[in-house]
């Protein structure tokens, strides 16, 4: 089951909503810019030509390329892929050697269940031009045949050391002289590394553990803390980066000794690690930036912005410097992979390009749709404004800072040309008319119309009939129960909600039992609060019956859920009849056939209790904003666009806002029919059609047991079913968690019997009408 993870992303917007409520129109200290320099960073990118449709993994680099693993079909086989070794020249040949499998262990003891395998886990050239590889054979069975979970299982690993020529011919193999050291024991042999003796150096958990080449174990270092990853330092030594006491350290490792040389504070945290250069012991990344360590004067030093370069991290592998002050490395993933030069020229020699400025929270959210934009625009360049240099995730205070910054520079005049809206008050920034229409965009685009969307998507995302944001995709959230229970409805109130429950045996919850009331307060609230509230006119209506029906409502769960009790998993509460409800976050077609299952087969997709009808609200995903001021709205538009072209609608992970993008999906979700060497349909004893499972489930029964069944394709009736979800779902979850912290404050009395649910009302009336006016 997927459930949706709120709290953290409602408290910062929580705190985003009460900064906008007390900012003034004073002019405020403009961002701070980067120092102005004489020369600047650029990036080229040679693509490498890759036909196959197996991507490429590199292993490691070379002065003119790289080798990388590749998995491909085995002739004969249908489902089976093996592993191969590629070296790719700085032209984009590729070139496969002449590589064999280690032999696999075989199942001699007829062992349940029995698989075997290898892998190469890392490639070294020597200085000699030979090939060092560092792999891995595992065995793994049942203790019987029924087996249903991990438990059940037993893995047995052994890791190889082995010599070849630079055309992939073996020439030597051993076996590493290390046995498992109980069940938590793990030999990283995708981290380890060669030092200039030529010992290799892989971490076991807190302790490295270093070979010589006959794989015989020559030294144990033990770390005191557990490592992260090691690093081959510029001066020959061997370091490991590991967490201390209160911050990311690098541990210098002493073999003859057994023990760590010394320690060193770093900041940031390293992420990815690089060869050192010059008065660098090694360089790294973090976040989107690279960093030199220099050991002399025991700090880091911040070298280049990688976003400058049209770069982040997770796309940049096995950077190298070079004499000239230049870096070459790896850019991509998977099958697109493309060589790529960092350099410093004169900033006079970059042909100027127009600006504009996004900001953003949580900047890694927009990196790789910015790079998307940038590489493609090379009159246009969108530079994030990052907020969260003003954010430490380990104080509140701070974060508050890092909101406080964005939003005062809105309120004063200073906003950006564009905004990342994760977090931020939608709809009190569009109420403000600081965020522009959408719709004339569309309307005079040449090849976008309204047409192309979701009507009730488009319709959730709208405010007072205007569309103020881009956003590529949604996800439905929504409750669903037994259709014999609740109906085939798709929305009910809190009358019909009980009703329903009246029907199930005694002591069933409507939700999770370990809901407290707050959460579903909460929840019910953010999927109507359309209902009570009206941004428009600043104008809201709690003083009536359905709220108070909600109020009711949230005293059958606790205040406080007991985390200690025995209550079961949810699906078997729900095959039990301890639960009639499930909530849930769709963003996938694969979703429905789990969602049905939990209910024998088949779900209402009911929702939420509301006043409006509707009981399924959508989660819009990372939207984009113009500003009513931007300067350049043409070039802000051809930005925002992208995320609405089918291309980048194809690419993300939640359902698609475009109608033909959906299409294609239910088309590729649809269910298939086994059929003959005459393409005719094969028919089970009762003449039905076979369908081609595509894949099994598991989920436990009310007593603990693992049940298992096969998923298939989806069928006409499960796709219609939850389109009349998504068709009834016109409106999206408003976060504004300001206005619920009022009403949980003042409900806190009802709850305590202090007060009824009335003279709550008003109370909340009066205060959020108060805030209301503060908006406006």
């Amino acid at each position: 089951m997927k459930k949706l993870k709120l709290l953290p992303l409602l408290f910062l917007a929580l705190l985003c909503a009460c900064l906008l409520t007390g900012c003034g129109k004073e002019k405020t200290e403009e961002p701070s810019e980067a120092t102005e320099s004489g020369m600047i960073y650029t990036s080229s990118f040679t693509p490498i030509p890759w036909n196959q449709e197996n991507g490429l993994d590199p292993l490691t680099v070379t002065e003119d390329g790289f080798y990388a693993s590749c998995y491909e079909k085995q002739p004969g086989a249908e489902d089976e892929y093996r592993q191969t070794i590629y070296y790719v020249n700085q032209n984009g040949e590729a070139q496969r050697l002449a590589y064999e499998f280690l032999p696999l262990p075989e199942n001699t003891e007829d062992l349940p269940n029995y698989s075997a395998g290898s892998n190469v886990n890392s490639l070294f050239v020597l200085p000699s031009g030979e090939l060092l590889t560092l792999e891995s054979v595992y065995r793994t069975w049942s203790d019987n045949a029924d087996a249903s979970g991990w438990e059940d299982y037993h893995n047995e690993y052994s890791h190889w050391l082995r010599r070849m020529d630079s055309a992939g011919k073996e020439l030597s193999s051993v076996k590493l002289d290390w046995e498992a050291d109980g069940e938590d024991a793990n030999l990283n042999t995708y981290g380890a590394v060669v030092d200039t003796e030529g010992r290799i150096w892989v971490d076991e958990n807190e302790r490295v553990l270093v070979f010589d080449t006959d794989g015989k174990c020559i030294a144990t270092v033990d770390v005191g803390d557990w490592v992260n990853k090691l690093v081959l330092l510029s001066d020959g030594r061997v370091g490991a980066i590991v967490w201390g006491r209160s911050s990311p350290e690098l541990a210098i490792l002493d073999a003859e000794k057994g023990s760590v040389e010394e320690r060193l504070a770093l900041d940031p945290y390293p992420e990815q690690i690089y060869p050192g250069s010059g008065d660098y012991a090694f360089l790294y990344s973090s976040g989107t930036r690279i960093y030199g360590c220099d050991m002399a004067e025991k700090a880091s030093t911040e070298l280049l912005n990688l976003l400058d370069c049209d770069l982040t991290a997770d796309q940049l592998r096995f950077l190298t410097a070079r004499e000239d002050g230049s870096f070459t490395g790896l850019s991509g993933d998977s099958t697109d992979w493309s060589f790529v030069t960092l350099r410093q020229v004169p900033r006079s020699s970059v042909a100027e390009k127009q600006v504009l400025t996004l900001g953003a929270l949580y900047p890694e959210e927009v990196n790789d749709a910015v790079i998307r934009f940038n590489r493609r625009h090379p009159d246009v360049r969108v530079e994030i404004v990052d907020y969260s240099q003003y954010a430490d995730a380990d104080s509140d205070e701070d974060v508050l800072e890092g909101l406080s910054k964005l939003t005062t520079e809105i309120m004063a005049g200073n906003m950006p040309d564009l905004l990342a809206l994760q977090t931020l008050p939608y709809e009190q920034l569009a109420a403000k008319g600081l965020l522009e229409d959408l719709y004339p965009w569309i309307d005079k685009d040449t090849e976008l119309s309204r047409e192309d969307f979701i009507p009730s998507v488009l319709q959730a995302s709208e405010m007072d009939g205007k569309l103020y944001q881009a956003s590529p995709g949604f996800s439905v959230l929504t409750l669903i129960g037994a259709p014999d229970v609740v109906g085939e409805r798709t929305g009910w109130t809190f009358d019909e909600l009980e009703a329903a429950l009246a029907t199930m045996p005694e002591g069933c919850t409507p939700l999770d039992p370990n809901m407290s009331r707050d959460e579903v307060l909460m929840m019910c609230l953010f999927v109507d609060m359309g209902s009570y509230v009206n941004w428009t006119d600043a104008s809201c209506d709690f003083e009536n019956e359905d709220f108070y029906k909600l109020l009711q409502f949230c005293t059958r769960f606790p205040a406080e859920p007991d985390y200690s009790a025995d209550n079961g998993n949810v699906t078997g509460r729900i095959s039990a009849g301890k639960q009639m409800l499930m909530d849930t976050s769709i963003s996938s077609l694969d979703e429905i056939s789990y969602n049905d299952q939990y209910f024998g087969g088949s779900c209402s997709y009911v929702g939420y209790p509301t006043r409006s009808g509707s009981g399924s609200v959508l989660m819009l995903s990372n939207g984009y904003a113009m500003s009513a001021g931007c300067e350049n709205k043409e070039a802000a538009w051809e930005f925002l666009r992208m995320f609405l072209e089918p291309e980048y609608q194809r690419q993300q992970y939640n359902l698609p806002l475009r109608r033909d993008v959906l299409d294609e999906q239910i088309q590729a979700a649809a269910i298939e029919y086994e059929k003959d060497e005459k393409g005719e349909y094969r028919l089970d004893e009762e003449g039905n059609r076979i369908p081609v499972s595509r894949g099994g489930m598991g989920m436990s029964d009310e007593y603990g047991n693992m049940v298992e069944f096969e998923l298939y394709g989806l069928t006409d009736e499960q796709v219609e079913r939850f389109m009349k979800v998504i068709e009834s779902a016109d409106k999206s979850v408003d976060l504004n968690t300001r206005i619920y912290s009022i009403v949980r404050e003042e409900a806190s009395a009802f709850f305590a019997g202090q007060k009824s649910p009335e003279e709550v009302a008003k109370l909340i009336q009066t205060k959020v009408s108060l805030y209301l006016g503060e908006q406006g």
